[in-house]
Formats: C-alpha cells, sequence, structure tokens
C-alpha cells in the first residue's frame, strides 16, 4: 500500500468530541503550512492552512458532555441532582437524573425535555440491587427530530449471605440485566415514540455495544459494533440482521458512496472491511500501515478518512492507497478532539474541536502563504506523540502570534522493523551529529550524554531568574533527579516512583539494601518462597538492576565505566538466580502469594498517592520501601514523566523557556495524571488522599455501625488468592499520617532513574547470556563487558 502526500481540494470537516467544558467567547486564528500539492508539470501556489477558533462556552456548573453536533450548536448531556419529595426510610433525599440541552454556537443552552425513562425497578429479594438509565447515542435527522438510545440496566448479588463485597468471590455472584430502548424525540425533546430495542440478552450475554460511535445510514439504520458482532436495527428498533466478523471490531463508519465498513484487528494489523447491508456480509477488505485512532465518513476523491499519530489520511478502496491530507497538530488541532468528518464542496473545513478546557467551532481554510504573516518557528523533536505535549503546544500556539512550535515526530523516519531500540539508536546518532531540534521530549533518550556534549541548555539560569517560579518550588529529591552534574538539564510535568516493598519484620525498616542483606532475608522465609513472581526472568531482573545502578557504572562527563568489579559481578551472580524464561502460564497472583509468605518482595509503580494506602494492605502490615539492591542510594526509583530539554544552540531561547515553564505551574501541576513537582500541589493531594468520607443518612448525618462508629467508606479495595487456595481481601480508605510520612521519607532518599542509552543495555545484556548459561566466567564475562562499553564510550567523545 503507497501512502502519498496529497493537498486536499474540496472539503467540509466536521469535527467533534465527546466530553469536557470551556467558558467565555471570542475568535482566535493560526495557521500551518498545508501538505504540498504542486508537480513539475503543474505549478501551484504556495498555499497554507489557516485555523480560525470560535469558542462555544459551556455551563461548567452543569458539566455538560457533548453528545452530538450540528451546524448550529451541540447537544449535551449532564447528571443532576433532583431532590425525592417522600423518601422511603433509608433512601437518599436525592437522585441524580440525567437531562438534555441543546447549546448553540454562543453558547445560549436550553433545557429539553427529555428527562430519561423510569430505572427499573424489580429489586425485591435482590441484594445490592442497582439500578438506572442514560442516554448512549442521539442521531439528528433531517426533519429536525431526534433518535436517542437510551440503556436501561440493573445489576445486583445474588450469592452467599456471609459474603461481602470486600471478598473476591462476591463477583463472581454479580449479576447484570441491560436492555435498550429506541426513543424518538421531537426538536424540543419532547417523546414522540419509544420502543424497545430489538435485543435478546439471554442470547447476546455480556454482548457490549458501543451506541455513541453508531450511525445512521441513508436508509435509515443505525449500525453498531459489539466486541466480534456488526448488529443493525431499523428505525422503529427491530433488528434488520447482523455481521460476525473474524476479529473485534471498531466503530462503523460512512463510505462516501453511502456504505458502510468497519476496523477490525486482524492478524496482519488493522483491517478496514466495507459491510453488505443488503446480504449482512463482509465485503471488500483493505489492510492499513497505521492503526486508525479513530474513522471518519468518505467524500471528494476518498472513501473514508482516518487519523494516526498526529496526521490525517485520506483512503481509496479501488486501488489500496493512503494519503496523508493533513498534519492536525500544524493546524492547532489535537487528533483525540475529532469524533466526525464529512466532505463539502467550498473546500474549507468546518466543525467542532472539543479539548481540555474548551469547546471551538473550527474553520479552516487554504489561503496563500506570502499573504499570512511569518513567525519564528521553534521544533520540537519528539518520539511518538503524546495527550500532555500536545495540549501544551496547542495552548502555546494559540496565545502567540509571534512565534509557533512545530512538532517533529523522529519516529515517523525510522523504518522500525528492527525494533524500537534501533529507532532509538538511529536518533541518538543523528542528534549527536548535531542535527538538534530547539527542543526535545527525553524520555527514553540518553540525556547524560546530550548534557555532557553540551548539547542541552542549563535551565537552572532560567527558573533562578523567573518572575514565578523557584527551586523551592519543588519536592527537592524530585528537582535534583532532573539535574546532572551540577546542570539542570531538564523539566517534566510530574513524576512516578519504581520500588520494591517487603514487610519490615522481615526485609528491616530502613530503605535501601544490599544483595547480601536481601539474601539474609530470604533465608528467613519459609522454604520455597522466591525474591519476585515467576514472570521476573534473569534478563528482566538485569535491566531493572541497570536501571538502579546505571549511574554508578558508567560516568559520561568522563567517559569511563566500572563493570569489571566486585560489585557488577555480584549482580549478575544475583541476576542469574532468577528464571531463564518468564512463566506467565503459572496463574498465580504476586499479591496472594506475598500475602501467604511465598513472596519475599513486590513490585510497586506509585503514580498517585492512593497507591501508597495499599503498599501495607499486600502484606497485612507495615512495609518498607526497599527497592532493588543497590551499592548507590535506596534502589526506589524516580522516573521524570514527560520531560523536555532545550537545544543549548536555541535561537530563541525565551520562547523555548516560555513554553518548558508551563509545565510547572500550578494549574498545569494539578491536573496532569502523575505525582506533581510542585511542593504545593503534592501537599495538597496527599491532604485529600488522608481524607476518610463515611456514610451519611438522610439527613446528612454521619450513620454509626453497632459499637457506635462512623462507617467509612472505601476508597478501592481488592482481593487475590495464594497458589494453595489462600484467599485474602481488603479495602482501602485513606493514609494514616504514619503511611504518608513514611512515604515522604522514601522520596527524600530515592535516585534518579538514569537516562537510557540502548546501546549500553545491548551491550552488557548480550554478553551476559553467556554467563547466564554457563558458558563464560562471572569473572571474564564482566571484564569483556568493560572492554565493550569502554571502547563505545571513547568514540562517543
Amino acid at each position: 500500500m503507497n501512502k502519498v502526500k496529497l493537498l486536499p481540494l474540496l472539503f467540509l470537516l466536521i469535527l467533534s468530541a465527546c466530553l469536557l467544558a470551556g467558558c467565555g467567547s471570542g475568535e482566535t486564528e493560526t495557521s500551518a503550512p498545508a501538505p504540498e500539492a504542486q508537480t513539475a508539470e503543474t505549478p501551484t501556489e504556495d498555499l497554507i492552512y489557516t485555523a480560525r477558533f470560535r469558542e462555544i462556552p459551556l455551563d461548567r456548573n452543569k458539566n455538560l458532555e457533548p453528545l452530538a453536533f450540528t451546524e448550529d450548536g451541540l447537544y449535551a448531556v449532564s447528571w443532576e441532582e433532583q431532590e425525592i419529595t417522600d423518601p422511603a426510610e433509608g433512601e437518599a433525599p436525592v437522585k441524580y437524573v440525567q437531562k438534555l440541552y441543546y447549546v448553540n454556537q454562543n453558547g445560549q443552552t436550553s433545557l429539553l425535555l427529555y428527562s430519561g425513562s423510569p430505572a427499573p425497578s424489580d429489586d425485591e429479594g435482590k441484594r445490592d440491587y442497582s439500578s438506572g438509565s442514560n442516554l448512549q447515542g442521539l442521531f439528528c435527522l433531517e426533519n429536525g427530530e431526534m433518535l436517542a438510545v437510551e440503556s436501561l440496566y440493573a445489576s445486583w448479588y445474588d450469592g452467599p449471605e456471609n459474603i461481602t463485597q470486600s471478598d473476591p468471590g462476591y463477583w463472581n455472584y454479580y449479576q447484570n440485566e441491560n436492555s435498550f430502548t429506541l426513543l424518538r424525540l421531537d426538536k424540543e425533546g419532547g417523546l414522540i415514540s419509544a420502543e424497545a430495542l430489538d435485543w435478546d440478552p439471554d442470547a447476546n450475554e455480556n454482548m457490549w455495544m458501543d451506541f455513541r460511535s453508531a450511525v445512521l445510514d441513508g436508509e435509515g439504520r443505525i449500525i453498531v459494533t459489539g466486541q466480534q458482532n456488526v448488529f443493525v436495527f431499523s428505525e422503529e428498533g427491530s433488528l434488520l440482521g447482523s455481521i460476525e466478523m473474524d476479529d473485534w471490531s471498531d466503530s462503523p463508519v460512512l463510505l462516501r458512496d453511502g456504505r458502510v465498513g468497519v476496523v477490525s484487528s486482524g492478524r496482519r494489523g488493522a483491517v478496514f472491511t466495507v459491510l453488505d447491508l443488503e446480504k449482512f456480509r463482509t465485503g471488500d477488505t483493505m489492510n492499513l500501515d497505521d492503526w486508525p485512532q479513530r474513522c471518519y465518513p468518505g467524500g471528494g476523491e476518498y472513501d473514508f478518512f482516518y487519523t494516526s499519530g498526529m496526521r490525517l489520511y485520506g483512503c481509496k478502496l479501488a486501488d489500496g492507497s493512503v494519503e496523508e491530507v493533513l498534519d492536525l497538530l500544524a493546524c492547532d488541532l489535537s487528533p483525540e478532539a475529532l469524533y466526525c468528518l464529512r466532505t463539502g464542496e467550498d473546500g474549507a473545513f468546518r466543525g467542532f474541536s472539543v479539548e481540555q478546557d474548551s469547546v471551538n467551532l473550527v474553520e479552516l481554510s487554504l489561503v496563500p502563504r506570502k499573504n499570512l504573516p511569518v513567525k519564528r518557528v521553534l521544533t520540537l523533536g519528539i518520539l511518538g506523540s503524546g495527550d500532555s505535549m500536545v495540549n501544551q503546544v496547542l495552548r502555546f500556539n494559540r496565545h502567540h502570534d509571534d512565534v509557533r512550535i512545530q512538532v517533529v515526530d523522529y519516529s515517523e523516519s525510522f523504518d522500525d522493523s528492527a525494533g524500537d531500540l534501533d529507532a532509538l539508536t538511529k536518533l541518538s546518532t543523528q542528534i549527536m551529529a548535531g542535527d538538534m531540534p530547539d527542543l526535545l521530549a527525553l524520555d527514553s533518550l540518553p540525556y547524560e550524554q546530550l548534557a555532557s556534549k553540551g548539547l542541552l541548555e542549563d535551565l537552572y539560569p532560567w527558573l533562578d531568574r523567573d518572575p514565578e517560579l523557584k527551586r523551592e518550588d519543588f519536592l527537592p529529591t524530585v528537582l535534583q533527579s532532573a539535574a546532572y552534574n551540577g546542570g539542570l538539564y531538564r523539566i517534566a510535568s510530574g513524576f512516578q516512583v519504581y520500588t520494591l516493598i517487603g514487610a519490615s519484620s522481615v526485609v528491616g525498616e530502613e530503605p535501601g539494601w544490599s544483595f547480601e542483606q536481601l539474601e539474609a532475608a530470604l533465608s528467613t522465609m519459609p522454604e520455597g518462597c522466591t525474591i519476585l513472581g515467576p514472570t521476573v526472568s534473569r534478563d528482566e531482573m538485569l535491566m531493572r538492576c541497570l536501571y538502579s545502578d546505571m549511574g554508578s557504572y558508567v560516568d559520561w562527563a568522563q567517559g569511563t565505566c566500572d563493570f569489571d568489579s566486585a560489585d557488577f559481578c555480584k549482580l549478575l551472580e544475583f541476576c542469574a538466580s532468577f528464571p531463564a524464561e518468564p512463566d506467565y502460564a503459572s496463574g498465580s497472583s504476586d499479591y496472594g502469594r506475598a500475602a501467604a509468605g511465598q513472596q519475599l518482595l513486590l513490585e510497586l509503580n506509585v503514580s498517585s498517592l492512593d497507591e501508597v494506602g495499599y503498599a501495607d494492605q499486600y502484606f497485612g502490615g507495615r512495609v518498607t520501601y526497599v527497592g532493588l539492591p543497590s551499592r548507590t542510594g535506596s534502589g526506589s526509583l524516580l522516573m521524570l514523566a514527560n520531560s523536555f530539554g532545550m537545544s543549548a544552540a536555541c535561537a530563541d531561547k525565551e520562547s523555548a523557556w516560555e513554553f518548558l515553564r508551563s509545565f510547572l505551574l500550578p494549574d498545569y501541576q494539578f491536573e496532569q495524571y502523575n505525582l506533581p513537582l510542585r511542593k504545593d500541589v503534592f501537599d495538597a493531594q496527599m491532604e485529600d488522599a488522608m481524607r476518610i468520607s463515611y456514610e451519611m443518612d438522610e439527613n446528612g448525618q454521619p450513620r454509626l455501625d453497632e459499637n457506635g462508629e462512623k462507617i467509612p467508606i472505601a476508597r478501592g479495595g481488592m482481593g487475590t488468592a495464594s497458589e494453595d487456595g489462600q484467599v485474602f481481601s481488603f479495602e482501602f480508605y485513606g493514609l494514616t499520617q504514619e503511611q504518608a510520612d513514611r512515604f515522604r521519607a522514601m522520596l527524600e532518599t530515592a535516585q534518579a532513574f538514569p537516562s537510557f542509552n540502548a546501546k549500553v543495555y545491548e551491550m552488557v545484556q548480550n554478553e551476559a547470556k553467556a554467563y547466564f548459561n554457563g558458558e563464560r566466567s562471572i569473572e571474564d564475562t564482566a571484564k569483556l563487558i568493560q572492554t565493550k562499553v569502554s571502547l563505545y564510550l571513547s568514540e562517543q567523545s
């Protein structure tokens, strides 16, 4: 299949998405290059896309969720409290109901008449009964009416009385029913008709149908996917037929000729299949090089469109070709914000973009580049896209008239058939040769090596003279983990902690330990106890130990290494004690094994503070964050998430710093999904993690148990079993002060996750195999690794 860049001539884009609200109004305009379409035979004028954004304010207090879009606005749903005038005994005085609104382009919000069907109430004799109804899909008809699919659901427990929700076996007895009603609504949301969807829940047990991404075709048929099936319903709710697919299929999409197709995950990757809805069978297929994030209706010269990465592609079924239509990010559009695509005849893109903090009406048009003002360009080099980075780039570009960030995805320029490590090695070599972008995403890149060569800007001076930021704003150990050789060469949006935990009564109270201390602790455990679970092989453990100690074995600033030492021999000997291959078929739970004393340690990756509360529960008491055995530090690793650096040769460092600092401001730190770098945000999250909520009665007072104590509400829980069938379960309500202090103390001793150099890791692992297989002595192996890595370091200097 050929992938060709081509400039589209006539398009009408309707972009839509599913969540989040915006406020305020007004227009902004931005521009970005269009793909070239000129040929030697027919030269064309250099054109560029100009994007105009008009924000549609949504009422944040209602937490409106867009459900469907029209040319003039959007339909949105909201869950809102409704008082119960005469609540039954023990019943809450309020309930939540779903309401439907229409919002026009100016943000004017109209409450429609729809109020939801009564929830199923057949609860007699059913324990833990719960039921409700909600809209799952909405289709706008040409006459202004709407078709809406409403889900009616109920669930309850049907098992032995002595089993509670915290027991692992509870969910084995949990029952649920689900049915669908097809509603026809008028323009005001009033009910015209309601018909039960022709759906047999018994015949389709556990079938999941996604009506939010269903389509209504020109024949009035509703097409929806359900696992390995496609179902076709009429406008009256009858099941017209179904098509069984070979593989799981995603959302259906309308083709330009009115037919419908779906994307499936085939053995060869993504496969697009045209559906024959008259005979209910599959038709033509087309293999896709990339996995589509979303597909969109076709038009113009394309049968359908899809997004992958940051690009929009147009597909032609006749010859199986895929052509790049648009670089979405270059047009200040997030790929995640697009849900529909339709073509028109006026040569413009129009639609909606729903992002993290706003909903915008978007219009894109092609104009000559010479008619637009020239902006300074900062290049941001990445390996693959990330939502966090994309959103910040969009914000920066939309709020700057004189400069913009252009994202260059280096992974697109490499043939990665040899694997990710090969692509990383090629990128590192390219950067070392001086081909360095202004900004660089440093995750998985050897930032220490880049910094030692003077390729990265020291950010400490920029931080120190920033009017809003100072070093004291951040957790000291985390900020120090971002530094190297006295300079700050990267900043990040957040961090995680990778560590090993064990019962304090066995592994001791202090974080960090040596190989000898680990072996001593293991000797106190019952016979047959292992260090970790059966899925951790010797190669995996070698990689983990290298992560922990690489900084002590390789000095990039001096160009030296220390692999022929006694400490490294101990590391190899320790790793050799693990299985040669991981055992994924054992079926045993690491948590159950640890609780039963069959496993000494558990791996823990902390990205939220709630996970700290779970740690003690795994071993039934206090745990210690011992980490990996290491000759330096605690063995617990601080892993920066979404880290970025600035090129020392950047021509516009002021603008580059303005972009980097945006990740460090309080608003962004609160919204990102890892542990925050800022102390004030971290403290606020810790306070929330320690807060315990309690059950309340109809008068808003705490409920009391038989002992007169308030009844806490669990924040989470878990159940598991050991290899011999012992069952363990627990619930988590909130952190104690001691747990919080213990985690903070571990952070003070944790060490930085080392920069990733694919070549060094590859050399160590390749040479270690001979020792692991008994083909070479441990001393000779260490010497050979020392020689090879030393030679590599000298070549890099």
